[in-house]
Formats: C-alpha cells, structure tokens, sequence
C-alpha cells in the first residue's frame, strides 16, 4: 500500500454516477462526505476511504439490548447506642433455591463459620456452587473501630445489576454475625421469603425488619462469653471455642450480668430484654433510574506499512465485562455474520469499562464492505448476550487518535481517590445537620477558635447553613485548595442519612494534605459542629495516607444570634431570610443545649434531639478512605474536515476530575507545541471523569498544514494534571491503496 497523491492534492474520485464534484469534491486525504452524521445511516464516501469512525450504543441494537434492572440493598443497624454491632452482611439473589439453614437442624460448615467468625467465604462458595443462583455481595460498615463491623446507627448501601427477567434474579437471601458473641447470627431461613422481582420481572419493593427476639443460635459453640472465643471481644483466631453439637435455634441472650453486658461499649446491648429492640433493617429498593446508558466510540485505520486495520475501542457503562467482540457485516438496522474478532485486542475488561486496541488482517472484500457502511462493531455481555452496544461504521476518512496518558511528554499524576463518607448519628427525631462543607488545604486553614468570636463565614454556616464564603475564604488563602459540600437528598442531612464524595489529589503534595470540615446543628440559631484544629485531620504524610475515621459529638454555639429558638429566627424551624436573629455578639464557645421545654425540644418532630443529656449523642460520624486508580484514563478523537470547517468528536473516560482545558496543539509525538485550538468551552459532557464532545471549528491554514503532517495533537487537561493528562497525536489516514 503507498499514498498515491502527495497531502492536501486535489485527486478526481469517481461514484456510482460517475467523478464527484462541487460541494462533495474531495480536495484533501481528510476530506469528509457532505451526508448526514447519523451514525444509523449508511453515507455516501469517497470509495478510497481508509479510515473510520464509529459510536458505539445501545440505540442502534437490533436486538432490544436490555439495560437490565439495578437494585439498591441498604442496610441499617437499628440497635440502641451502646447496643450490638453486625458483621459485614452476606446478601445472595437466586431464584428461591438456595437455603441457608434450618431451623432445628445443624448447621453448616458456612452458617458455622459465618455464626462464629462472621466470614461469609464459605457461604459465598456454596452459593457460586449452587445451581439457580445469580449475584451475591456484602455490605460492609465504615463507622465502627474497625472497616467491615457495621455499628450501631449505621446505615450503609449497595447497588445490584440484575437481569429482571431471569429466573435467578427473583428472591433476596441474606445473613449476618451479631456481635460481640460466640455464634448469634440473623439470617432468612425460608429462601422464597423475600421476592424482589415477579415472574413477570416486576420489580417488588420490600423493607426487612429483624427484631431482637429473631435472633438466632447457630447452636455450633457453647455461648460462655469468654473473650478469647467471643468474635468482635477479643478472640483473635477462628474457631477457637467450645464445640456444641447443637442445632439451630432462637437465641435466649447474653448472660445477665455476663462479660458482654458488663462491658460498657454493650451497655445497651441486651436484645432479649430491651423492647423494641431492632438488630437490622434491610431496605430493597429500585435504583433502575441511576443506571447510565453504556456507549462508547471507535476508530479505524488502515496502516500504510502492513495493511492491516488497526482499531481503537473504548466503551463505559456497560452491565459487564464484554463476552464476545467482533466486527459484524451488516447495513444499519440488519444483522449479519461476524467479520472479525476483536477479542484478542481487548485491554481492560472490568468495572463496566472495555476497551481495545491492536490491529487485525483484513481483506479487500472486508475494505469495501468498511467503506460502503455495511459492517458495525457489536460487543456482547451476559445481560445482552445477542450484544449490548452496536456502532454502524462510518467511512468518512477521518484523521483519528487513540488518547492515553502514556503520550504525555510529562508523565501525569494518577493521584489518590480519597473518599470521605459522612452520616448524620442523631437517632430518629434528632438534629438534621445542614450539607456538610469539607474543605482540603495544606494544615494552615483555621475555621475558628473557642472562646473567640467567630468570622464572618462561619456565621453564615452557624446562622443560616450558607457554605460558600467559607469555600472562599479557604480558596483565597490557599491557592489550589479544593472545598465543596455534601448534601443529603433533600438538601439537609436526615437522622441516619448518609453522603458521600470522592476527591483525586496528589499525595505528595502539600495543597491538598489536610481536611477541615463545618456544618449547622438544625433547628437551632446558630449551633454548628466543625473542626478546631487546622491540622486536626491529616489526609497525606510523606506521599501515604494517614486519613482516620472520627466522631462529631460536641455542638458549639457561635455566639453570633441568641439563642431564642424563635421559629422566625431558627433555620429549619420556620426561618424564612438569613441573618434574621438577634444578634449576640459573644464569643464561639462549647453549646449548652436547647432550651429545657422549649419550641425545639416540645416539636415531635425534634423529641430526640436533646444531644446535652441523651448519653452517647452523636451528631456526625465521618469515615476517610483512599485507594489507587485501578483503570488508567483513556481517550478516542477524530477530525473531519470539509473545506474550511474542522470538526472534532472525542470521548474519554476514567480521568482524575473534570477537564480544565481541552486543546489541539501542534507538535510531534513527544514534543510540545503550541495551541491552534481551545476548545474548552464547547465540550458537551464533563462530569464522573468522563468527557464527550463534538465541535466544529473554522480549520485555517496553519491547522490543516499541520494535520497534513501528523502533528497536530489533542490535549485534555484536570486540576490534577494542568499540564495534561490525556495526549493523541492525530494521525491522517493513508490517501489511497
């Protein structure tokens, strides 16, 4: 194969009717058809095309590829404070089949170990190994001592892909470890008893409510309470007390008196006795709505050295990994028989991502069916086995770049995702807490004193819950410090509601190594609970993480309104405008609590909210995490032109944050260049770490002379990398063969 005419050399291309001409004359090797961009319709192209495009969705399917159905599993520990706490919960969906014990009968060697050791491995594998089984997980706990304990008060959530249709996705099973104890569990033994789809695959909403008397004895060790046997007390190994040989059945409760309820942790944790007493809450609930479309793009092109096509995928969302990869004959809306296999070019296959690059043999038969619109790309996952996305190719001899960090001149930073998970602990009838701010700095940012007055900012968040100056005040002192706040569903946070948000920094940077955080105690003038100490909560040292969970359990007072608890001029309590209180003109000091008898405390809707003399009170409980990447950030662009207009289509995913800059530079691979175009401010999507955008943009001759040549790149900028963290050199397609 070689280039037949010299770039940008007018050559005569002849069609069905004979040469085009005019607005479809073809005047350079990039140029584009005048058609349509409908991916969905086959497009009139110069029958020397030698490189394509292609989007990816669920739209041009044939087949009425399914997105399934997602099910929300939330889990709350409804023990009193001081009460039990939960191993992490075992949850199994299957279609009625798979049972986990029964009562008056032994146990299993996996109820056994999950009764005694709270380890759900063998449950897990018996359930893999079943037949009519479908997706298991397990919900783990953040708040407690320890990650995987689920403490009381604690609410936590997983989300579910299933296919509703399926006989296996029609019935929840679940089991958990109550602990401290020797081998008290609560689990369902009838494995038909929680439905969550009908047969008809509709979707049955249900709340589990295990009481303290459905405890269960798992009737495999002797309940003696001896720290070195009792899991979550003291024991340090598995399976270490006393055998019983005895069968399932309902638990009588701790020994009265007993090491367990002598500790003062488990004060409150006599569930046989204490009425209500509430071990678990399980909520099912239908997230179908939060599931995003998958799509993805691709780009082809035929190398001038070997010949053969070389391709580059990358598609998101999906309900899995992708099964089958394969390049189809076929006009748009038909289907047809499998051309190539792309399987053996796939790279990553996980977390709803695949993506592919490499190249394959073609043949001239393969080329032409390429160029007359007549092949599409179908990639496959066990939810759509027949495929779950479809992209028509279009022959539009596109100049294409596969993005990738490694193409940077300046290696990126893929930075740590540090998670910060908050949940309002004020138990039902208590304070609501206002979005929480969080803000990251260097350890310098000071948000307020005791026993001085407060500043303006933090009046505004004490007074009326008004996050922003504070964010500005953090972001003018600190260049390059992030802040932004965490809201409930409605806005204020709910007793037990929790929220989360994900951050990616640099651990080896200093801007970002610290964490302070403030939000208003509601009903109230002007209670909030923040952090004192600049470097109270050290995210980063030396590059490592050494972020630790903690408790708000003091409320201070900002002495900046009186504290009247006036519905006119209490926030959440009937406050219409801000700043409408009597002004007190003290200083920040510990809070002493609501008025004894007064408008707060007499509201129903606020009976628990007595955080002074409720023992062990708790407004806020924060969990921090961090990990590492695993997915690198990936990216597809393509250039077509049409004259004196350029238009650019690209797509990535998987990047640290945003996109703070997106250009089209000239230089070549592994140099630097300067910028022909900003297109910033025409991309369509930026959220989650994914960009999409198409754009049309006057091409002069400065940037066709450098397409032409192979230099032009595209450039994607983050806060995390301002120099660039996605690179792809443009690469014009070959002219001829």
């Amino acid at each position: 194969m070689s280039s037949s005419i010299s770039p940008r050399q007018s050559a005569p291309l002849s069609g069905p009717q004979g040469p085009f001409v005019g607005a479809c004359a073809v005047v350079a090797m990039i140029a584009a058809s005048c058609s349509s961009d409908d991916d969905s319709t086959p497009i009139l192209v110069p029958n020397t095309s030698t490189a394509f495009t292609s989007t990816l969705n669920r739209a041009q399917t044939v087949n009425n590829a399914t997105l399934g159905a997602a099910v929300r599993v939330t889990v709350t520990n409804g023990a009193p404070a001081f009460g039990t706490f939960q191993t992490p919960v075992w949850l199994g969906i299957h279609d009625g089949t798979f049972d986990i014990y029964n009562s008056g009968e032994a146990a299993s060697a996996a109820l056994e170990s999950l009764a005694e050791d709270g380890s759900a491995a063998l449950l897990g594998a018996d359930f893999d190994a079943a037949a009519g089984t479908s997706t298991a997980d397990v919900v783990l706990g953040t708040f407690g001592p320890a990650d995987g304990p689920i403490a009381p008060n604690e609410t936590q959530s997983t989300v579910i892909r299933l296919d509703p249709s399926a006989a296996e996705s029609r019935f929840l099973s679940w089991a958990t470890m109550v602990i401290p104890s020797n081998d008290a569990f609560v689990a369902n033994g009838d494995p038909m008893e929680h439905r969550i789809f009908s047969d008809a695959g509709v979707f049955e909403a249900s709340t589990i409510v295990v009481a303290g008397d459905e405890v269960l004895d798992a009737g495999t060790e002797t309940n003696d309470e001896n720290p070195t046997n009792t899991a979550f007390f003291g024991q340090m190994a598995p399976n270490t007390g006393t055998d019983e040989g005895g069968v399932v059945g309902n638990h009588v409760g701790f020994i009265p008196g007993g090491n367990i309820l002598s500790d003062a942790m488990f004060a409150g944790a006599d569930f046989e006795t204490v009425d209500p007493y509430t071990v678990l809450e399980i909520d099912i609930a239908d997230a179908t709505g939060d599931i995003a479309e998958p799509t993805g793009t691709a780009v082809a092109r035929i190398d001038a050295v070997t010949g053969e096509l070389n391709i580059d995928l990358a598609v998101g969302q999906l309900s899995g990994p992708a099964t089958l990869l394969h390049l189809h004959r076929g006009a748009a809306g038909t289907t047809g028989d499998v051309e190539i296999d792309l399987m053996g070019l796939i790279d990553v296959n996980e977390s709803g991502v695949t993506t592919a690059s490499g190249s394959v043999p073609i043949t001239d038969e393969q080329l032409e069916l390429l160029r007359a619109g007549n092949m599409y790309f179908n990639l496959h996952t066990d939810m759509n086995p027949m495929g779950e996305v479809r992209g028509q190719v279009r022959a539009n001899n596109a100049s294409t770049a596969a993005m990738s960090t490694g193409a940077n001149v300046t290696p990126p930073i893929a930075g740590e995702t540090v998670t910060v998970t908050v949940q309002n602990a004020a138990r039902a009838n208590g304070t609501f807490q206002t979005p929480v701010w969080v803000g990251f700095h260097d350890g310098t940012f000071d948000i307020y004193d005791l026993n001085s007055p407060a500043s303006a900012e933090l009046e505004r968040i004490a007074e009326d819950g008004t996050a922003m100056p504070l964010g500005d005040a953090l972001r003018t002192a600190i260049p390059g410090a992030t802040a932004t706040v965490l809201a409930g569903a409605a806005g204020p946070i709910a007793p037990g509601e929790v929220v989360s948000g994900s951050f990616r920094f640099d651990p080896a940077a200093l801007t970002n190594s610290h964490l302070s955080w403030a939000s208003m105690v509601i009903p109230s003038n002007d209670a909030f609970v923040a952090n004192a100490g600049e470097t109270d909560h050290e995210l980063f040292s030396g590059g490592s993480f050494t972020g630790v969970d903690f408790v708000a359990d003091s409320a201070r007072d900002a002495g900046t309104e009186v504290n009247d608890e006036d519905p006119t001029n209490t926030a959440f309590f009937g406050q219409t405008d801000p700043d409408t209180g009597t002004v007190e003109g003290a200083n920040v000091t510990v809070h002493v609590g609501f008025i004894p008898g007064g408008a707060i405390l007499m509201d129903p809707m606020f009976a628990g909210a007595d955080f002074i003399n409720i023992p062990g009170y708790e407004f806020l409980r924060f969990s921090l995490s961090s990990s590492t990447p695993t997915l690198d950030p990936t990216g597809i662009a393509s250039i077509r032109v049409s004259g004196t207009t350029a238009t650019l289509d690209a797509s990535a995913m998987n990047l640290s944050g945003d996109v703070t800059g997106l250009l089209l530079r000239d230089a070549a691979a592994g140099a630097v260049g300067a910028i022909l175009v900003d297109l910033t401010a025409d991309i369509d999507s930026n959220a989650d770490g994914k960009l999409e955008i198409s754009s049309a943009f006057t091409a002069d001759d400065t940037f066709l002379t450098a397409l032409e040549a192979g230099t032009v790149y595209i450039e994607a900028q983050t806060a995390l990398n301002p120099d660039g963290e996605l690179r792809g050199q443009i690469t014009p397609p070959i002219e001829s063969l």
